[in-house]
């Protein structure tokens, strides 16, 4: 049986996403360099937390966010950590904030597989009950009501989908 290696990271982000995803792909460099088969990257590397720690976000973290979200994998940054994982031989797990690609103002912390052969390998979205009243268009609101729990409208471990969904 073969081992595996996996390296994490602790990184400072800020509401910078080019100078986060430079550091991530440091990240990734210095991880492979070590015989890491994967690296884990913290949630929200990308773009930064959209919230405060004490309540909803200010209305400038909020804008920052729709002007910095990326639809995946179309994104710039999705695109840079593909490149990076398969120029250094290495899965890569990191967080960002994804844009619906039908609905515009609809944002979601998700988390990100990238595979080695410069492939996404699973996507894992998550909507706290918050982000509902912030980010969600008016249309929308009720078919999310209809599914959300008291907790959260969807919470779900990337695992799952990542063990039915296979890099080829």
């Amino acid at each position: 049986m073969s081992q595996i290696k996996i390296a994490t990271s602790n990184i400072k982000v800020t509401f910078d996403k080019k100078k986060n995803v430079e550091k991530m792909i440091g990240m990734i460099e210095e991880a492979a360099k070590e015989g890491a088969n994967l690296l884990v990257i913290a949630e929200q590397a990308v773009q930064g937390y959209f919230y405060s720690l004490v309540g909803p976000c200010s209305s400038e973290i909020m804008k920052y966010h729709l002007d910095n979200a990326e639809v995946i994998p179309e994104g710039e940054s999705v695109q840079a950590m593909i490149k990076a994982a398969q120029d250094n031989n290495i899965y890569v797990a990191f967080g960002m904030t994804e844009r619906d690609k039908k609905y515009y103002d609809v944002l979601y912390n998700t988390a990100v597989l990238i595979g080695r052969k410069a492939s996404l390998v699973s996507t894992e979205k998550y909507i706290s009950r918050w982000m509902n009243f912030i980010f969600i268009p008016v249309e929308m609101i009720s078919l999310y009501s209809k599914r959300r729990s008291e907790e959260s409208v969807c919470r779900s471990a990337m695992t799952r989908n990542s063990l039915k969904q296979r890099e080829k």
